[in-house]
């Protein structure tokens, strides 16, 4: 049983509320829970088909931003970007640190 992937089954949610298991939801998706709370996140997981969408669709979210994130800008945007802040810099810190 992965944090990814709850499997669904009735029964008791183990105590946590909705409010609490949404609090923790990004924790558990990147499994940084104690082992009692990751269990009591699944066991609401099995019972709350709410709170099931919401992991789907945070769980989404996080794919979405890795990806986004593996993309490296073009060689060109990353110089001139690099050549603005430069330009920034002189034209600010400079005159500031020969005063």
């Amino acid at each position: 049983m992965t944090p990814q992937d709850p499997p669904k089954r009735s029964g008791p949610s183990k105590g946590i509320t909705c409010d609490e298991a949404m609090a923790r939801m990004f924790e558990f998706i990147d499994n940084e829970l104690m082992p009692n709370e990751l269990l009591a996140t699944q066991y609401h997981l099995m019972d709350c088909d709410d709170c099931t969408n919401e992991h789907q669709v945070r769980q989404a979210l996080k794919d979405l931003v890795r990806k986004a994130c593996a993309v490296s800008a073009p060689h060109h945007l990353r110089e001139r970007v690099v050549a603005s802040l430069e330009a920034e810099y002189l034209r600010y810190a400079a005159p500031a640190a020969s005063q």
